[in-house]
């Protein structure tokens, strides 16, 4: 899409088969704990969610940490509730959340789970609806994906959410982010919380390059949190994103579209998925030395600025995706509000 071109929005003049070009708004939400509680400051804060994401009028909605446990006795079934709950959330913000019938649910291996939902006038295409969860993919929590008719073109999104615990578990959910979203043609987004930090490489004025996302860990007061963010020689452990951005040519949102600065590991943030031409570099390998064994029984809490790995707010709704735009396919993709596209991932104002 050229600067000068008109651009519309999803479900006015774009569906009336007139343009072959079409403006889509992706959102990702890590709603973090999601209708976990029933009381009155829980339920303020649902509230308040709700408001936010209906605000934001996406024309996808990819969310995460739908919260359902195991039932007990009397409790209805893990999976029913998780239905129950991604129903109220669709009422809430008014989009749909089944197909056929089925809803855009994929069941995580422990309480939290991920969905789609989407507006009148985007259509999932019957049989694309993917299910990743523990029992078949292996999946720490679950992704779910679809592939959508937009009125014409076609993308494929999906919600994901890794591991917080275990980058090493995380690289094989990213093998199952591959599997879906390179499974053919259909260029795609997919939204999550990756518990984790890029590892797209830029380069510099010198003809080096470093990571577009910074090390959040460095100068940091030591927590034991961050230990899950390390690998084993004490370095900030990457490999999910060196996985998903290097070896399987998916691309940030963030780089793409200039957002600045990284959300802290388990917030969320969006990554394209359509090969890139080079890659910038190799990556930096050195970080200060790891705090020392006796170091790792301190019980000091971090500091209000240390990173850590969860969300510090219900509002956490920076999208973080990885999808996939071919040249061929005339996408072009909002981002909460930002802009990716074309051939060359140009961003447009």
């Amino acid at each position: 899409m050229s600067p000068s071109a008109p651009r519309h929005r999803l479900g006015r003049s774009v569906l009336d088969g007139t343009n072959s070009e079409v403006a889509v708004r992706l959102v990702s939400v890590n709603a973090f704990n999601l209708y976990d509680g029933d009381s009155p400051a829980a339920e303020e804060r649902f509230a308040r969610l709700e408001a936010l994401v209906r605000g934001l009028d996406a024309d996808v909605l990819a969310v995460q940490e739908i919260v359902a446990r195991e039932p007990g006795p009397r409790d209805p079934d893990k999976r029913d509730l998780a239905t129950t709950r991604l129903r109220r959330l669709a009422k809430a913000v008014d989009r749909q959340w089944k197909h056929r019938g089925e809803p855009m649910l994929a069941l995580g291996g422990d309480i939290h789970h991920t969905a789609l939902l989407w507006r009148d006038g985007v259509t999932p295409v019957p049989g694309t609806i993917g299910r990743f969860e523990r029992a078949d993919a292996g999946m720490w929590h679950s992704m779910v994906t679809c592939v959508f008719d937009l009125g014409g073109p076609r993308l494929r999104v999906g919600s994901v959410q890794l591991s917080r615990f275990d980058q090493a578990w995380g690289w094989s959910d990213a093998a199952q982010i591959l599997r879906a979203m390179h499974r053919d043609d259909v260029p795609g987004f997919i939204g999550g919380g990756f518990n984790g930090v890029g590892a797209t490489t830029v380069p510099t004025v010198d003809g080096d390059s470093h990571f577009y996302d910074h090390d959040p860990y460095l100068h940091q007061p030591w927590h034991p949190d961050h230990a899950y963010q390390f690998d084993e020689h004490g370095h900030l452990d990457r490999r999910v994103a060196i996985r998903l951005e290097h070896l399987g040519r998916m691309r940030d949102c963030a780089r793409i579209t200039g957002a600045p600065g990284p959300p802290p590991p388990g917030s969320t943030r969006p990554i394209t998925t359509r090969p890139a031409a080079s890659t910038a570099g190799t990556p930096p390998t050195t970080r200060p030395t790891p705090p020392s064994a006796a170091s790792t029984s301190s019980t000091t809490p971090p500091s209000a600025s240390a990173p850590t790995t969860r969300p510090s707010s219900s509002t956490s709704t920076t999208p973080p995706s990885r999808g996939r735009a071919r040249p061929s396919a005339q996408v072009t993709t909002h981002v909460s509000g930002l802009t990716f596209g074309g051939p060359k991932g140009r961003t447009v104002s």
